[in-house]
């Protein structure tokens, strides 16, 4: 049986590194053919990809035509005889579902992967693409053969709000890699850096630097922390990149926080700068699931977050990290005491993260895709 992940840019971010995990493992169960389905020339994580998954290049960069890029994609699944289709994104599950519907594809297995709580940006979107998103999302998630869902949130949400068949919908978590993450936690920090840090507290934050991740109001936290308590000497490390982040780098010169925010960009290993930090903290505003939180976990950091869905579930209620309002004062005198705090975790994180390691994750989908087979 011939089984493809659909990614339409396998580039950097939560969604991309869990196809690939997912990708790696069933192609070495011998069980499937297994392809990838994505366009190569903005893929930049294909050397992630092993050797014994067949990569089809769907070519979307030479058009911006939306019908364009569906018919390549309907080329693809009929040119490679696909049986099953795993799509990993809201957009690109509507894309296969479009297909499976109006190109006369019934008998091709489509399971949707949802990594988000739609109604949170897609009903409250003032652009037309997203309302036109939001009705498909409605009208085409009952079409699937499945739809896995990172977190309760995001099932509930898809049941409540859209009215997703609940025996469509399975609570998978998504793979964490703990053994891995210790291991690239270990990597030595660049020298230049570590002498930055040195005899200072470090702070950190994994992010794309865009919209939803709201790393302004890290930044604002992290001037009231700077500006208030003088005796903390501190440094705050931005691991990631984005669309935002030559105005986020303007906005830390214009506070003159030079001294206090580096932008380390992107980075193949961001569990070394984790690591070597001691306190981590997340403002996303969206988050599903967040696999930062499960890998912050593992490597026993305490974490703040702003509240959202994923790191109420993830965290337990504020069990295993601190949950915060969007309040800047709040927020850094809790990350000044967090600081100043001697506790002992006894690794109490690093258990709750091994709830999330990624075998269970593999057990899930290999069953559900046999019984689909």
């Amino acid at each position: 049986m011939k089984l493809a992940f659909y990614i339409p840019s396998l580039r950097t971010g939560g969604a991309e590194y869990v196809a690939i995990e997912l990708l790696t493992y069933l192609s070495q169960q011998k069980q499937w053919e297994v392809f990838l389905l994505t366009d190569v020339k903005s893929s930049t994580l294909l050397s992630k990809i092993p050797d014994t998954v067949s990569i089809v290049d769907l070519n979307y960069s030479s058009s911006k035509n939306f019908l364009n890029k569906i018919k390549n994609l309907f080329k693809a699944i009929k040119l490679n005889k696909l049986d099953l289709i795993v799509s990993n994104i809201s957009n690109s599950n509507i894309h296969i579902l479009l297909l499976k519907v109006f190109y006369f594809l019934p008998k091709i297995k489509v399971i949707c992967v949802e990594h988000s709580i739609p109604s949170k940006f897609l009903k409250r979107s003032r652009f037309l693409k997203d309302k036109i998103l939001s009705k498909l999302l409605s009208v085409l998630y009952n079409k699937s053969d499945a739809v896995v869902c990172v977190s309760n949130a995001c099932k509930l949400d898809l049941v409540n709000n859209y009215k997703v068949k609940i025996q469509k919908c399975f609570l998978v978590y998504n793979p964490i890699n703990i053994e891995k993450i210790k291991i690239l936690s270990q990597e030595n920090i660049e020298y230049n850096l570590k002498k930055i840090c040195k005899n200072r507290k470090v702070i950190s934050t994994v992010s794309r630097l865009s919209y939803e991740k709201n790393v302004d109001f890290l930044i604002d936290a992290i001037k009231h922390l700077s500006e208030n308590y003088p005796d903390l000497n501190f440094v705050f490390l931005i691991v990631g990149d984005g669309l935002d982040r030559a105005r986020l780098e303007k906005k830390v010169s214009a506070n003159k926080l030079d001294y206090f925010v580096v932008f380390i960009g992107n980075t193949e290993n961001p569990f070394k700068y984790v690591s070597f930090s001691d306190l981590f903290i997340f403002a996303g505003r969206l988050e599903s699931f967040g696999n930062i939180f499960v890998e912050a976990l593992a490597l026993n950091k305490k974490i703040m977050t702003l509240e959202s869905p994923g790191a109420l579930e993830i965290l337990e209620n504020g069990k295993y990290g601190e949950i915060m309002d969007e309040n800047v004062l709040r927020f850094s005198q809790k990350m000044y005491d967090l600081l100043n705090q001697k506790e002992d975790l006894n690794d109490l994180l690093l258990k709750r993260a091994l709830d999330f390691d990624s075998q269970k994750c593999f057990d899930s989908y290999k069953e559900l895709l046999e019984k689909l087979s």
